[in-house]
């Protein structure tokens, strides 16, 4: 329940229901997008209250315009799921209920996605019950390959999906399979022609036999790849499972071999990585364990190394939605719950004004801000109050805050229709829809909470952040971004990626933008003290971010953050460590806009260690994995420098512009370059020995120039438009790197060079 909220409102905090002040309201027809703008300012167009498109999933241009030159490397791969398979949901209430797996709840999506995302690439999903079959080769013409990850062996049409597993494997395509093929029978569980079965699978370099042995006693371990293996938890000291599976491709190597106690010789590869096809035992992959009410898993294989070599990414860039300038981005969000919620630290201040005294003109951090309108607005259409108008003014006018809605009643089940729980009950003649939700709520925070040069640019998902595909169309039609959902975790309790979610998912057409990191109702258990334990978000952070760089840095929580010290002391943690720690703050507008070009980005191959990238020119970074590379800045093209972290064993290479020329080469660049900066550069020149770049956003800033002279003076000068702000007398360290920090919000040219 990512948006739920404990307290509901001022009456709340007295222990009232705001049942008892609904009886005052008159009911009267939902109105229309129309009627509501209409009603808020009659003299003001409709485009005027919305906004002009500021975001659209659409592909841009920049993607479609002309075809990639050189040999185009695929970043799609076609994961397929089983929908004659059931997967148990639960409510907050503790009622279960049996629903078909789907894009949504399949195996890989919840356990997988975000390590091949890591990789680089992405996904698209289908059916294996589709009963118009899978895609046919004109359409797998631009993927990479395809998972599979089932849990269980029947399908509609198992020979045909089998054949069509050999049809790829022929077209050049990489089969993976996570425990299972997915086809071994139909769904009345007749088996598969024996003939037809080995025949394929020997296509993709595989044997599977039919032998099946659960005794523990018999199952020994005959080779193991390191740590390829037991990557989050070692292999358990009695083995699970044996299957007859042989590796019969002579490139694909065996990361697991399995012994038999009673038949010696008879070998069993448990993990198989080959040119063709791949393959994960059953019982190998991962392991699920119940710790009092908590399930927790952990990864036996690597899934960051198994996806790089299943799918044969090594060497190549990866188009990277972590980092910007080297630097991992950080972002803040704040559910809109609450804020008017009276708080128990000086019961008579708004948990909204704790949180913008305490925090948010504590810290000088982009943070996205909502608010739930059906809370604010005062009566007869909602009921909020004059003080909460104010008091969400205050906040959105704040310089370091970007506006956001989270809805009119704060649905919990986006899916449910009339069924679906509200936050905010009883509002007069209220239906669930996305335009009552969504259109309504951004309409009425642009006419009556901010102004018309800052209006709503993010809709913030509420409750179980399960919006359907014609609730995400509302806010595509009003250009407006989207996030929250997914629920993300790595911490004490939950140590592993697995527990991690995507960037980004599907719905239908649109698209759903997942957060970053857990909030304050989840690291909490659903608002139950210690409060304080929100801080434990850190936890995650650091896990996420070495020895791998996963997600970026993202501070979740709720406007009742303010309603006790315990809580409020708590949320200072994260904002404590974005300070000490070196990031890249941006607004949740300028993520998903990176993400939504990580799902776009092409990337083609020119010769050996020449690449070309085309995004839409909101994704600046691409990503070299293991030994230190260097780029040839004079021969690439729309790059303005690079830097190698060692902690990561990660070369970021940072991008400027939609397309993109990046040329390795054996030696540093002997002219300066951009090493790490802070914030978006919108600008770079190279005059001579001289380097002049443009940067702005908000946050603490600066900008690290690489390739000068190792222990010289260097000559810096940083303007605002014309004016000269400071010329800081500065030198090169031994490396040759200045660093120049900056005042935290403007736009600034600094010009860096050899005297």
């Amino acid at each position: 329940m990512r948006g739920a909220r404990p307290i509901t409102g001022a009456l709340g905090a007295l222990g009232l229901t705001w049942g008892l002040a609904y009886v005052t309201l008159s009911a009267r027809p939902a109105p229309t997008v129309d009627d509501w703008q209409a009603r808020l300012d009659p003299e003001r167009p409709a485009a005027a209250i919305s906004g002009p498109p500021q975001f659209s999933m659409d592909p841009p241009p920049a993607y479609t315009r002309t075809p990639l030159s050189g040999t185009p490397r695929s970043r799609k791969v076609l994961v397929l799921y089983n929908s004659h398979e059931q997967f148990t949901e639960e409510d907050d209430h503790g009622k279960q209920w049996k629903v078909p797996t789907n894009t949504e709840n399949n195996r890989f999506h919840t356990l997988a996605e975000l390590a091949l995302n890591h990789a680089g690439l992405v996904t698209e999903f289908a059916d294996l019950n589709n009963p118009q079959g899978l895609p046919d080769a004109a359409a797998m013409a631009d993927f990479r390959g395809v998972a599979v990850w089932t849990n269980g062996d029947r399908c509609r049409d198992p020979e045909g999906t089998l054949r069509w597993y050999a049809e790829q494997g022929r077209a050049g395509r990489r089969v993976v399979f996570l425990e299972r093929t997915g086809c071994a029978k139909d769904l009345k569980g007749r088996a598969i022609s024996p003939e037809v079965w080995q025949s394929s699978l020997a296509e993709l370099g595989l044997r599977l036999g039919d032998t099946e042995i659960w005794d523990a006693d018999q199952i020994s371990v005959e080779f193991e790849s390191g740590k390829r293996t037991g990557f989050e938890q070692k292999l358990d000291l009695r083995l699970p499972y044996w299957r007859d599976v042989q590796a019969l491709d002579p490139e694909a190597r065996v990361w697991l071999r399995l012994g038999l106690e009673s038949r010696p010789g008879a070998a069993a590869d448990a993990v198989i990585v080959g040119p063709r096809a791949s393959f994960v035992m059953r019982e190998y992959a991962f392991r699920e364990h119940k710790v009092g009410a908590r399930w927790t898993r952990a990864w036996l294989i690597d899934p960051f190394a198994f996806f790089e070599a299943a799918f044969g990414l090594q060497d190549e860039p990866r188009l990277d939605f972590t980092t910007l300038n080297g630097l991992r981005m950080f972002y803040a969000h704040i559910d809109g719950d609450g804020m008017e919620t009276i708080s128990e630290i000086d019961r008579k201040s708004m948990c909204g004004e704790i949180v913008r005294e305490s925090l948010l003109k504590v810290y000088p951090l982009p943070v996205t801000l909502s608010v739930v309108t059906g809370r604010v607005q005062p009566p007869p259409e909602a009921y909020g109050s004059e003080r909460a108008v104010e008091v969400a003014r205050s906040l959105l006018a704040l310089p370091n805050v970007e506006v956001a809605s989270h809805g009119f009643s704060h649905p919990m089940d986006w899916r449910a229709g009339e069924k679906s729980e509200l936050s905010v009950k009883n509002l007069p003649g209220y239906t669930l829809s996305g335009e009552g939700e969504i259109a309504h709520s951004t309409a009425y925070i642009n006419a009556a909470l901010t102004t018309p040069d800052k209006p709503v640019r993010v809709m913030l998902w509420t409750g179980w952040c399960n919006p359907d595909e014609a609730q995400l169309e509302v806010v595509s039609r009003l250009g407006l971004f989207n996030l929250n959902g997914g629920d993300p975790r790595m911490d004490r309790l939950y140590p592993s990626y697995a527990h991690m979610a995507p960037p980004i998912h599907r719905v239908g057409k649109q698209f759903q933008f997942y957060t970053s990191a857990a909030n304050d109702y989840i690291l909490t258990d659903e608002w139950q003290p210690p409060y304080y334990r929100f801080g434990n978000v850190v936890d995650t952070f650091e896990r996420t971010g070495r020895p791998r760089r996963v997600v970026p840095a993202n501070i979740y929580y709720h406007f009742y953050i303010g309603q006790n010290l315990s809580a409020l002391e708590g949320s200072t943690r994260p904002y404590d460590w974005a300070m000490r720690n070196d990031v890249a703050p941006v607004f949740v507008s300028e993520y998903v806009d990176v993400v939504r070009d990580f799902h776009f980005g092409r990337v083609a191959a020119l010769g050996p260690g020449r690449w070309r990238v085309r995004t839409d020119g909101r994704l600046q970074t691409v990503r070299f994995d293991g030994e230190p590379v260097h780029i040839d800045l004079e021969a690439s093209r729309g790059v303005i420098g690079y830097v190698y972290e060692p902690a990561l064993a990660t070369t970021y290479v940072h991008l400027l512009g939609q397309e993109s020329v990046i040329v390795r080469s054996e030696a540093p660049p002997q002219r300066p370059y951009v090493r790490r900066a802070t914030h978006r550069i919108t600008r770079a020149e190279v005059r001579g020995r001289r380097l002049s770049v443009d940067l702005g956003g908000y946050g603490p800033k600066f900008l690290e120039v690489a390739g000068l002279p190792p222990e010289r003076p260097v000559e810096v000068t940083i303007y605002r438009g014309p004016t000269v702000l400071d010329e800081p007398g500065l030198a090169a360290d031994g490396n040759g790197v200045v660093r120049i920090d900056l005042p935290v919000a403007g736009t600034y040219t600094i010009d860096v060079g050899r005297p």
